[in-house]
């Protein structure tokens, strides 16, 4: 419960726990997610390579984590970056999820990118060769 880090169990292909920081991460309350399938969580065009990875990591093939998109509660897309494994939990195979959030990197990254961008186009505005430094 005191994990930096969101987990959650999911068995029977539903959620049947979660931790404090991926609730507040997602938005839900424990509640909200137990019984919930947690494609549900995941933005439309990012639900099959999640997917696709999770299923590769679960089967061993796979073991980097993979990132994909959420849809919080409140409706805000947040990055994540999360891995899956399986245990046996109540006697039964389950799957354990780690769920990291990395929204402001990726928007950092994009930041540098538009940065980049204008400082090319200015660049060529002044008449300089792209390779070449303006001090």
């Amino acid at each position: 419960s005191n994990s930096p880090i969101g987990v959650y169990v999911v068995g029977d292909g539903v959620f049947s726990l979660t931790n404090l920081y991926f609730q507040e991460g997602t938005g839900y309350a424990h509640g909200e997610l137990i019984g919930k399938e947690p494609l549900f969580l995941v933005v439309h065009g990012d639900k099959e390579k999640v997917r696709r990875d999770a299923t590769a990591m679960l089967r061993g093939r796979r073991k980097a984590p993979y990132k994909f998109r959420i849809r919080t509660r409140s409706g805000d897309i947040r990055w994540i970056v999360g891995s899956i494994g399986f245990f046996y939990y109540g006697g039964k195979r389950a799957a354990i999820g780690y769920y990291m959030d990395v929204t402001e990197e990726e928007r950092l990254k994009t930041a540098l990118r538009d940065c980049d961008l204008q400082r090319r186009g200015l660049t060529a505005q002044l008449g300089y060769p792209s390779s070449q430094a303006i001090s």
